[in-house]
């Protein structure tokens, strides 16, 4: 990919809009998608291990409605079976989401000797300050500390891997590369990605709202909410005859 420095024009609800408009000319088939994803994943759940194993494989989801999208913006149509038009990436989509998985888990190992040494300092703090009442005030500060520290890892987190699911799917770049490309797409578009988030949370209760079966449309909406606003702003210099196009078995 050429440009990598794309911070673009298109804002999360000019990118809702194109969403409504996509999803709603093909609701039954994202809605049917939705229902099976949804059913098959509830009953992997309740199967000890496999349900832990299985959570491996939830990119599936997202990648299968950006498929769908991408193949619809195409040709102006859809088939069930466009969903799983991503399957000649498996292999790069498994492997990508794997060292993100990998990553997020180091991640959190130095964050938890952090939290771990703020809880002590929080304690002995406490226990110095208020010696008789140490139990209730460690407990509250620690629920605290815990919510606060939780709270602001996912964000930064969601901010920085926003655009990382679109770019592996659909550019060329190596996983190091699309990390990297995805930390300064959520750093120069931070109120956009949070504004995203907002929507989603709107969407996702409006669909409980209406008792539970309108998450087969809102879910669907908001990922293609995520792929309008990314597929908008990444733009890929490169000449067309040298793209990797997805469809595709191999790059040409």
């Amino acid at each position: 990919m050429g440009n990598q420095s794309t911070i673009g024009s298109q804002s999360i609800i000019q990118s809702l809009s194109h969403a409504w408009d996509s999803v709603k000319a093909n609701a039954w088939l994202f809605a049917g998608f939705t229902f099976i994803y949804l059913l098959i994943s509830s009953i992997l759940s309740l199967i000890p291990f496999l349900g832990s194993a299985a959570s491996l494989f939830s990119f599936i989801f997202s990648a299968s409605v950006f498929s769908a999208l991408n193949v619809y913006d195409r040709n102006r149509k859809l088939d069930f079976n466009e969903f799983f038009s991503w399957s000649p990436k498996f292999g790069r989509l498994f492997l990508g989401n794997l060292l993100l998985t990998v990553l997020v888990v180091i991640m959190l190992i130095p964050f938890a000797f952090i939290l771990i040494a703020i809880l002590g300092i929080s304690f002995f703090t406490e226990l110095a300050s208020n010696p008789e009442n140490i139990e209730g005030l460690f407990v509250g500060s620690t629920i605290l500390i815990l919510v606060l520290a939780i709270l602001l890892f996912v964000i930064v987190v969601s901010i920085a891997l926003f655009a990382y699911p679109y770019i592996i799917q659909f550019t060329d770049l190596s996983y190091t590369e699309a990390l990297n490309y995805s930390f300064k797409i959520g750093r120069n578009n931070i109120g956009q990605v949070v504004l995203f988030a907002f929507v989603a949370v709107g969407l996702s209760i409006l669909g409980l709202i209406l008792c539970g079966v309108g998450l087969l449309f809102t879910i669907p909406i908001i990922i293609a909410t995520q792929y309008y606003f990314l597929h908008d702003m990444i733009s890929d210099d490169e000449p067309e005859e040298t793209k990797w196009d997805f469809m595709q078995q191999t790059p040409e």
